[in-house]
């Protein structure tokens, strides 16, 4: 019985792989008929260079990666390779377009900025204080507590 089981599990395996083969070839082969028949029924026409260029989003100056060089290397008893094909002239320059935010999201994203800055400064003079207090106690600070008084010193009396 279970030689049988697996013949019938093998073939109904065979029957699904065939099948999915034979509608993959008819998908392809009905994506060229599609292909040919806009070639053959359009007018040739030149395309236009914002049509052939390629859309890529917006990069920044900073972050565009900067061109690799090609390095060819020939061996000593290689056969000499064909001249590398002619670099395809760009049609026309990309250019970064930076999209400026709101004004009114950037005067908000400029406040939230204010506003935590100002409360990490006020949290970094209160913990100073409360160091400068022990201080005054007769307490001696850690290497830590001291670095930190130092720097809340610089937040206050620099800035």
């Amino acid at each position: 019985m279970s030689s049988s089981s697996s013949e019938e599990a093998k073939s109904k395996v065979q029957e699904t792989v065939k099948a999915l083969k034979q509608e993959q070839k008819g998908k392809e082969a009905q994506k060229a008929a599609e292909a040919e028949a806009l070639t053959a029924s359009a007018p040739v026409a030149e395309p236009s260079p914002a049509a052939t260029a390629p859309v890529q989003p917006p990069i920044s100056p900073a972050t565009k990666p900067a061109p690799k060089p090609e390095v060819t290397v020939a061996k000593k008893d290689a056969a000499p390779a064909a001249a590398p094909a002619p670099p395809v002239p760009a049609t026309a320059p990309v250019t970064a377009v930076v999209v400026k935010k709101p004004l009114g999201q950037r005067i908000i994203a400029e406040l939230k900025h204010y506003y935590h800055g100002f409360r990490l400064l006020f949290i970094d003079i209160r913990v100073c204080i409360r160091l400068l207090w022990r201080v005054m106690n007769g307490k001696g600070l850690t290497r830590r507590e001291r670095r930190q008084v130092r720097h809340g010193n610089l937040h206050i009396f620099m800035e």
